[in-house]
């Protein structure tokens, strides 16, 4: 059964293969990027705040659907 599913998505793989290896520079600098502005929030203790902020706005209110 694995065989057919790798059968299956291996063209699909070597497409999302290609695209990765020919923008690995910009994901690299996007990656950075996201490290430095969490360093920075985590630094400031904004992050805390945020957090705090989301917590309340999406969460509080919450409920299970079941």
């Amino acid at each position: 059964m694995p065989f057919i599913l790798a059968a299956a998505w291996i063209e699909r793989f070597g497409r999302v293969s290609s695209w990765v290896r020919d923008h690995h520079r910009l994901i690299q600098t996007l990656g950075g990027g996201m490290l430095i502005t969490v360093g920075l929030l985590l630094l400031t203790g904004v992050r805390e705040g945020l957090t705090r902020w989301l917590q309340a706005e999406l969460v509080s209110g919450f409920q299970v659907p079941i």
